[in-house]
């Protein structure tokens, strides 16, 4: 049972008058859930006397609806609560008091909990009874006016889904003359149609601070909680709203109303009684419904299209299928919409040349064919466009969809394509799934996409100004003799090499190299019997590779050409590496021999040296003259740097 409300009067037209406490705790072995309460009215006072019983969870909120009496002084009470296991929540029996209660006064009586309706065992004594009241028809207690609020719609609206922020209900509460009036809390009833998954950031705003509500069980009530109550001074008012986004139930309706008086929380500061709002004012009835809210019809769904900047414009290959043409992304709230003929708008905007787009497709995100294969066709002179006439369902949510076709084998060298799309004129046959009526896509006007250029298949070669020319010394394992640049920036498509060729110059003794290999990143591209072991002081010789060689198109591509250097080789002798003329290539789809544009270039000049050196310096970091504390560690007296040249140095000694 815990602790008991305080006795007190039961002052007439007193609201939420706490009569008994009780706490449910649930066993280790699992959660409970309790359904409702049974309650009864025992002593000495009249069932008049309460014009309502509910229950209240330990925040104050309402759970389920206000009751009355029976002919046995018994009421259902509450709604299903979860407590989880090893868990208590408390709750409180409250009373509502009638309006007038002249021909009761004196009389004194309690609430007890009788039973508790739950599927699990149910161990305590009952029944549980907690304060007795007396009744007082004399004290007046502070009171409210209620009236709808400014920011009320107060009327009937039709919002599209995707709409934020909409404000469904406001009412305006005034605080009497006689007391202070604390607000602690408000539940709203939303009892249409719309489900409370076709609402999302349910708010409650008191003035302009926003509140956040919790859904009832049952998922119709949406209750805010105002953490120590709100004080509205003596002949002030405050005014209370809800607003929601609505993200869905396309077709359904949404209502915002107070049900009941007693979804306000409201009490007096100066006697700390329940107020009970009065059932007149604007907007306010006597009736079931204490404020009605006005109804809000949710409006078709929605769809917008425009270019998916995801997708960035890019190189497409010559006479070839599958093509990137364009991309875009399709926004859908509601429901989902299907959509019976699409057309894309095809211009040119470098380029001229006879031909149309073929096979061309549109792709969901999962790679899967929605729409096509259609042709390109034209339209009116010197205009063409691409007409998809399939019916294509979009679900709700953003998604990605790309146009793929083959470009003609008449597209001349960096020739552009860009389609474009009015979703407004250009997507006809638009219906809702789940109401049947027609949409109308947005936004209205061309929806510019991305611009694809067409390229061959090409590559340019060079040889980098990196490494330097430098000393090389004999001996040396893997030492990079050039780097070798393959620039598919420009090209159409993926290039491939399976081969390539390498200028190797010297003038000393030609079996001084050996095991030469191409590398790419940290991987040799020639291996084994691959490597090359060069055989000629001049020589243009071909690495053939261990498997091809592929280059992406728009990217850059670095091999290092990396040899062994014989501990025999002359000093002073020179070695030049470079690409040398003759590759051959070909378009890793089309099959296309490559068209490659090489930089001629000698390579950098790396000359033998018998071995390395080093030097030794005072470094300027070294301390000049200082005093030294007699006796103490650690000073430093000189640093002194010493510095390799050519190759690594091992210091095994320094005197």
């Amino acid at each position: 049972a815990g602790t008991q409300p305080t006795a007190t009067l039961a002052v007439q037209g007193a609201a939420k008058l706490p009569f008994t406490k009780f706490t449910v705790t649930a066993g280790s072995d699992g959660d409970v859930t309790m359904n409702s309460v049974v309650i009864e009215r025992t002593g000495l006072m009249n069932d008049a006397v309460l014009a309502s019983v509910s229950l209240l969870d330990e925040n104050g909120t309402q759970l389920g609806l206000v009751k009355t009496l029976n002919s046995i002084h018994q009421a259902t009470i509450g709604e299903a609560v979860v407590i989880p296991k090893g868990t208590s929540k408390t709750f409180t029996i409250v009373g509502n008091m009638a309006a007038s209660l002249a021909s009761y006064a004196g009389e004194n009586g309690y609430i007890s909990l009788v039973s508790i309706n739950t599927s699990a065992t149910v161990t305590g004594t009952l029944p549980i009874t907690g304060a007795g009241h007396t009744v007082n028809a004399t004290l007046a207690i502070g009171s409210i006016t209620a009236a709808r609020g400014p920011l009320d719609p107060n009327s009937a609206a039709s919002k599209n889904v995707g709409t934020t922020g909409y404000t469904f209900s406001s009412v305006k509460i005034t605080a009497g003359s006689t007391e202070k009036i604390r607000l602690s809390s408000i539940r709203w009833n939303q009892a249409s149609s719309a489900a409370a998954s076709d609402l999302a950031n349910v708010k409650v705003y008191v003035d302009d601070t926003a509140y956040a509500t919790t859904l009832s069980a049952d998922s119709k009530y949406y209750a805010a909680n105002f953490s120590g109550g709100i004080l509205i001074d003596k002949g002030l008012s405050k005014e209370i709203s809800i607003k929601s986004d609505i993200v869905g139930g396309s077709g359904r309706t949404i209502a915002f109303s107070i049900e009941k008086t007693t979804d306000l929380y409201l009490t007096g500061e100066t006697y700390g009684y329940g107020i009970t709002p009065p059932t007149t004012g604007t907007g306010i009835t006597a009736g079931n419904i204490w404020f009605a809210g006005s109804t809000v019809s949710i409006a078709n769904g929605s769809i917008t299209v425009n270019q998916d900047t995801a997708v960035a414009s890019q190189n497409i290959a010559l006479n070839l299928a599958n093509q990137p043409l364009a991309a875009i992304k399709v926004k859908v709230e509601g429901e989902a919409i299907t959509v019976g003929s699409i057309v894309f708008d095809n211009a040119t905007t470098t380029g001229a040349w006879t031909g149309t787009l073929t096979n061309v497709s549109l792709y969901n995100s999962n790679g899967a064919v929605v729409a096509g294969p259609v042709d390109e066709a034209s339209t009116a002179a010197g205009a063409a466009a691409i007409t998809f006439t399939d019916n294509v369902t979009f679900p709700i949510g953003t998604n990605t969809y790309t146009i793929k076709g083959k470009t003609p084998s008449t597209v001349a060298n960096n020739g552009t394509y860009r389609l474009t799309t009015d979703p407004a004129t250009d997507w006809t046959s638009v219906t809702g799934d789940v109401t049947g009526n027609t949409i109308t896509p947005g936004p209205s006007g061309d929806q510019a996409l991305q611009t694809m250029t067409v390229k061959s298949a090409t590559i340019e070669i060079s040889t980098s100004a990196n490494p330097a020319a430098q000393n090389v010394v004999a001996g040396s394992q893997a030492f990079t003799f050039a780097n070798i640049v393959l620039d598919a920036t420009g090209a159409g498509e993926d290039i491939k090499f399976s081969t390539f060729p390498v200028n190797i110059s010297m003038d000393g003794t030609a079996t001084d190299l050996s095991d030469c290999q191409l590398v790419s990143g940290t991987t040799a591209l020639n291996t084994g019997s691959n490597a090359i072991n060069v055989s000629a002081a001049a020589s243009s010789t071909t690495f053939t590779l261990d498997s091809n060689l592929i280059v992406t198109k728009g990217t850059l591509k670095t091999l290092a050409v990396k040899c062994n250097l014989s501990d025999a080789a002359t000093a002073t002798e020179l070695i030049y590496v470079s690409y040398a003329s003759g590759a051959s290539a070909t378009g890793m789809t089309s099959g296309q021999t490559a068209v490659i544009t090489a930089t001629a270039a000698a390579g950098s000049r790396m000359t033998v040296v018998a071995a390395g050196s080093f030097t030794v310096a005072l470094d300027p970091s070294s301390p000049g003259y200082k005093l030294a504390a007699a006796n103490t560690t650690g000073n430093t007296v000189s640093i002194i740097k010493f510095t390799g040249v050519d190759e690594a140095i091992s210091l095994n000694k320094v005197h």
